[in-house]
């Protein structure tokens, strides 16, 4: 029945379903940085940790648990739009492309690790907010093999961001939401939902040796 209301022959699965098909194993945690958490991921000895749309800093003390380290994606070409809303905050702007970094995370500092690798996507306005972050966590989810491959390997390259204070955005006050509306910008339209992607706060666990 969910493939016939969405058009569709496959659907969305969630992690449960994902994980439970390929045997991995799902840790939930409010806290990434406690000490239960961290016992629980050090556990599996993992050689990388890949980062998708999470919303906790991580410490040094999750961070050293992978040998090769930890890339997060990130939906804006950094050092542009650093923080939680990369893709609001570029429309705002009136900037005419935006893209997706595969980045390392080394320390709290959010956003600013150095960058492994970058795609550049023409932003289109008649796309909500929530279209074209989907678009771009696909984009970069489409990256990630390649990455942790050359990660294995030790062929893995980087550039520092040479990035500011003022590269960062935190999270838009109602004002900032409401200017936006009035330059016809959308968080999610309807018309636009089959194509949105939902991502829950999640991080993804690869073991590459």
């Amino acid at each position: 029945m969910t493939a016939l209301l969405l058009g569709r022959k496959r659907v969305l699965h969630s992690i449960r379903s994902l994980t439970s098909r390929h045997g991995a194993t799902v840790i939930e945690t409010a806290d990434i940085n406690d000490a239960e958490t961290i016992a629980a991921v050090s556990d599996f000895a993992p050689d990388l940790v890949v980062v998708f749309n999470f919303d906790q800093i991580l410490r040094p003390a999750i961070i050293d648990v992978a040998a090769s380290g930890v890339i997060n994606v990130h939906p804006s070409l950094l050092p542009s739009f650093r923080g939680p809303c990369p893709v609001f905050w570029a429309l705002a702007q009136g900037r005419p492309e935006s893209g997706v970094s595969l980045h390392a995370i080394t320390n709290a500092d959010i956003d600013a690790g150095p960058i492994f690798r970058q795609e550049r996507r023409a932003m289109d306005r008649r796309e909500s907010v929530a279209e074209i972050t989907s678009a771009l966590f696909v984009a970069g989810a489409k990256l990630v093999p390649e990455v942790v491959r050359q990660a294995a390997t030790g062929g893995l390259q980087s550039l520092p961001q040479q990035g500011s204070p003022g590269d960062y955005y935190g999270f838009p006050a109602p004002g900032d939401v409401a200017r936006a509306a009035r330059q016809g910008i959308r968080l999610c339209r309807a018309s636009g939902w089959r194509q949105v992607v939902i991502y829950n706060n999640m991080s993804a666990i690869a073991d590459i040796g």
